[in-house]
């Protein structure tokens, strides 16, 4: 009786890290949304801030033109609000809405506001 738990701990360790090795249960796999923001104003942005429910998350300098995925660590439903300064000093802010693990969104920043865009 002593060695069937034993037996039961192995078989469930080995099947754990069967589906880490494959990558299929990765933490990041399974609680991340992924944010693709991208500049469409003709300067840089110089600071952007996600806020979700379980924390933020910050990305210094995205330069005129260009697009960065900011990884949100999610744990089951959020939301989130962005905020990014111009070089300028505008601010400009954005609500993301409804997300959970697995959605990408993209979100333009344009001097107006910006707009979010649902990926999947």
């Amino acid at each position: 009786m002593k060695y069937l738990g034993y037996i039961l701990s192995l078989v469930l360790g080995l099947g754990c890290g069967i589906l880490l090795m494959n990558g299929e249960a990765t933490p990041q796999s399974l609680s991340t949304v992924q944010v693709n923001i991208r500049n469409a104003t003709d300067e840089p942005v110089i600071n952007i801030v996600v806020t979700h429910e379980d924390g933020s998350v910050t990305l210094n300098t995205l330069a005129s033109g260009r697009s960065q995925i900011l990884p949100l660590l999610v744990f089951g439903e959020s939301s989130y609000q962005i905020e990014a300064r111009l070089q300028n000093g505008d601010v400009v802010y954005g609500h993301g809405g409804y997300v959970e693990p697995g959605y990408a969104v993209e979100e333009v920043i344009t001097k107006e506001g910006i707009m979010h865009r649902p990926s999947s």
